[in-house]
Formats: structure tokens, sequence, C-alpha cells
């Protein structure tokens, strides 16, 4: 299940810190964590958009992972809080480089390309987790 989310990225390219660390927001909640981690894996916001997408498709599909992306990063056990951050800030790249382009074709592909490598990167970090404590 985790693995789409590594997948993710990659179809989000076709179609064309952390909260809580002190602030005040949600603390270290590691079922919930759990709980989100297993969300993110089986609820994804990419799979109904098929092989096209339309712009609105897309801003949709990545305000969807950057809120869930959010979501646990604010309550990532102390153990994973830097994974999780990773991930949340690489959704967050993707999304901005997309944003800039429109959520169109025209987006900057050598950026894209190095965001997205530290988004598989941080996904499948998650993914080991998962597999591991959850």
């Amino acid at each position: 299940p985790m693995r789409r989310l590594v997948a993710l990225a990659l179809v989000a390219a076709a179609a064309v810190g952390t909260a809580g660390c002190g602030d005040g927001g949600p603390s270290a909640d590691p079922a919930l964590f759990c709980e989100r981690l297993d969300r993110l894996a089986e609820n994804d916001p990419f799979a109904v958009l098929g092989a096209s997408a339309t712009e609105a498709e897309m801003e949709a599909a990545f305000g969807a992972l950057r809120e869930r992306a959010t979501e646990l990063a604010e309550v990532a056990p102390e153990d994973v809080r830097a994974v999780a951050g990773d991930y949340q800030d690489a959704v967050e790249r993707l999304d901005a480089l997309l944003a800039d382009a429109g959520y169109g074709p025209d987006v900057d592909v050598r950026a894209y390309r190095a965001a997205q490598t530290d988004y598989v990167e941080a996904a499948t970090r998650l993914e080991r987790y998962l597999d591991a404590e959850c």
C-alpha cells in the first residue's frame, strides 16, 4: 500500500518544518501517526485522475496531499519526525513547482525531477516505518 506513495509523484508528473515542534501545535502521537500514515497509503488522491488530469484536478489532488502530509507531520513520533518533515517538504516543493506552471505541462523538469527524487526517498522511509512500527 505505501508503494502508492512512491508512485504518487510519478503519476503526478505524468499527469501534468514540521508542525508541532514546540509551536503549541499537536504533539507526537504514535497511534494517530500510524493511522494517518495508513490513510495516506490507502487513499491516494491521484488514483482517480487517470492518465490525463486537468489543471484543476491536479491542484485539488496536491491540495489533498499537502493536507495529509501536514497532518502526518503534526503527530509524528520523535523517531520519525525528521522523515515526516522531509516528506512534507518534498510534497510542498512538488506542489510549488506545479503551481508555478499553473498545474500544466510547462513545469521545470529538472527541478521537478530533483524534488520527485526527494519525495520518493522520504516516501520509501515512511514505508519502512509503516512496515516496521505500525
